[in-house]
């Protein structure tokens, strides 16, 4: 048996108060009366008590016994079931809220602790599987005995990664109960959950962006305490210039800030929150802004709305022509209106058809022919009716093999996606689509697809694939270096890297913080019953475990009832 609060145990001290006060003699009070007739039979109920003194012990007895059960029910003890010939699910949190410090010790470290102390008390042929939770959360260890869990533990390490709940549910589920989930958050997983440490008293840069119309930066920071804070925030441009602003949040809350009228010139900006809280990996966030780390888009050929929305978007660097004639370079997305000459375009490169070739056309539609977009990526953050959209020029299209219809009008395909290709016929100078909030985020949309694996802003546990047959080498921050031989490497701490071949640099990524400490949202109900927040104090196995408070409570209350009788019985 083990308290979940061991300093409820202090109150015993108090026990011997009620020894005291039981034998505590009374006081005599002389009274005179007329008569003392009437005393007569009070005196010998007084005679009878004198003459059975072990009721007044066995009453004491009783005192004791109930303040004794009263203070082990306020002691919150738990009994824990040995398990004997089980196997269990054990799923430790490793995402980036455990890096919290407290007291010298991170949360990954106080989790590791209370499963240590919970492996000790278990017998050798229980087994156990050990599942580690984070953004891509795995089974590590599969019927292994306490021993070769407790050897597994030394090396695991915290991510940067927030908790992807959805990935978890999956893995967990997919593992034999009963299933135990050690975190410090409220989460709706497994059969039972320790928790270590409470709310952080911790602020985070959640979101940033550059408006390039303004030379404005935009930024979001979280306030994940219980209290209210206020956020010293720098913004740096790499050239010298430094700016901090100070901002009010309130608790549990989401702020925004601007930075505004910002020289232009700077390829990399960097936020800062200059407080010291419990994290420090989600207080700083990085925006490529400069042409460095734009991607390179040329558009031949008229198209007014489109040429606005590219130019409104970040990471891009969009040059626009009329014709063919004296395009030199390479691009890595070409958006044509027109046909291009013969070897004009790279082999594998990124095209647009804003004109699709003859062949590829099945007749035109009569409109206007209402818009609508399938469900993927380039659907992302869009209505399927696209806001009540409509096009009046453009034609049906023949689906290639190897392509998929992503957009519609009146029910035949006007746009389709294919291997680094896309089609579409509607013309956006001819359409209402042009001027709702739809079509920007559709043109981001786009671009996102086309450059999925290539975008320089990137999320820790996300993974970089090496193209074969190339001697790359890729480089972050804290000295990190590793050889990319065809095998997809996963990123790690925020920051930048760079892959590298012959000295020479072909790609730099900004790996910023997760926009939260947890991603992704289960619709089942919470398991609170059988939650144990065991703060650093309390015992490591909650495992099919028996709360004894409500069996101490039940005792006092059967022994008030047997002290009533025997006081009754000496009444």
């Amino acid at each position: 048996m083990s308290f979940l609060q061991p300093l409820g145990l202090l109150l015993a001290l108090a026990l011997p108060l009620i020894i005291v006060l039981h034998f505590r003699k009374r006081q005599v009070l002389e009274k005179e009366v007329s008569s003392l007739v009437l005393w007569d039979q009070v005196l010998r109920e007084v005679q009878g008590v004198k003459a059975r003194p072990i009721n007044r012990y066995l009453l004491l007895l009783l005192q004791l016994l109930i303040g004794s059960l009263l203070v082990l029910a306020l002691a919150r003890p738990v009994w824990v079931a040995p398990w004997r010939g089980e196997e269990i699910t054990v799923a430790l949190d490793c995402s980036l809220s455990m890096q919290a410090a407290e007291s010298g010790s991170t949360r990954l470290d106080r989790a590791k602790q209370e499963l240590t102390g919970y492996l000790a008390t278990l017998p050798d042929d229980v087994r156990l599987n050990l599942v580690l939770l984070q953004k891509n959360s795995r089974q590590v260890l599969e019927k292994a005995r306490p021993q070769e869990v407790q050897e597994a533990l030394a090396p695991i390490d915290c991510t940067s990664e927030a908790l992807d709940v959805e990935m978890a549910a999956r893995v967990l589920d997919a593992c034999p109960a009963p299933r135990v989930v050690i975190t410090d958050k409220d989460l709706p997983l497994g059969d039972r959950q320790i928790k270590v440490g409470g709310q952080p008293d911790n602020m985070g840069i959640t979101g940033a962006a550059y408006d390039y119309y303004s030379h404005t930066v935009l930024c979001r920071v979280k306030n994940y305490g219980s209290r209210d804070r206020t956020a010293l925030l720098q913004l740096e441009d790499g050239q010298g210039r430094r700016d901090v602003q100070k901002v009010a949040i309130p608790a549990g809350r989401e702020t925004d800030m601007n930075w505004t009228r910002l020289n232009t010139g700077a390829q990399l900006l960097q936020i800062t929150i200059q407080n010291q809280d419990l994290l420090a990996v989600d207080n700083s966030f990085l925006l490529p802004v400069g042409d460095s780390f734009n991607k390179k888009v040329l558009l031949v050929g008229q198209s007014y709305y489109l040429q606005q929305a590219l130019a409104s978007l970040p990471g891009i660097t969009v040059q626009c022509v009329d014709r063919w004639e004296g395009v030199k370079d390479q691009y890595d997305l070409y958006i044509i209106n027109q046909e291009p000459p013969a070897g004009m375009l790279p082999a594998k490169a990124r095209v647009w058809r804003l004109n699709p070739p003859g062949e590829m056309l099945d007749g035109p539609i009569d409109g206007p022919a209402p818009l609508t977009i399938s469900p993927g990526t380039l659907a992302r953050d869009l209505e399927p009716d696209l806001q009540g959209a409509y096009a009046d020029r453009c034609a049906a299209l023949k689906v290639q093999p190897g392509c998929r219809a992503v957009m519609e009008a009146a029910g035949k395909p006007v746009m389709a996606a294919g291997d680094r290709l896309l089609y579409s016929t509607p013309d956006w100078d001819h359409t209402n689509l042009a001027l709702l909030p739809s079509f920007p985020i559709l043109v981001d949309n786009i671009l996102a697809w086309f450059f999925q694996d290539e975008m320089p802003w990137l999320q820790p546990g996300d993974q970089v694939y090496p193209e074969q047959g190339r001697a790359l080498q890729l480089t972050g921050p804290q000295g990190f270096s590793i050889a990319l031989e065809g095998i997809p490497v996963t990123l790690g701490r925020p920051g930048v890297y760079q892959i590298m071949e012959n000295d020479q640099k072909v790609r730099t990524m900004i790996v910023n913080p997760p926009p939260g400490l947890v991603a992704g949202a289960l619709d089942r109900p919470e398991k609170r019953e059988n939650a144990v927040n065991v703060g650093g104090t309390g015992p490591a196995g909650s495992l099919l475990s028996l709360n004894l408070q409500g069996i101490a409570l039940v005792l006092v209350l059967v022994l008030l009832a047997v002290e009533w009788q025997v006081y009754r019985r000496e009444l």
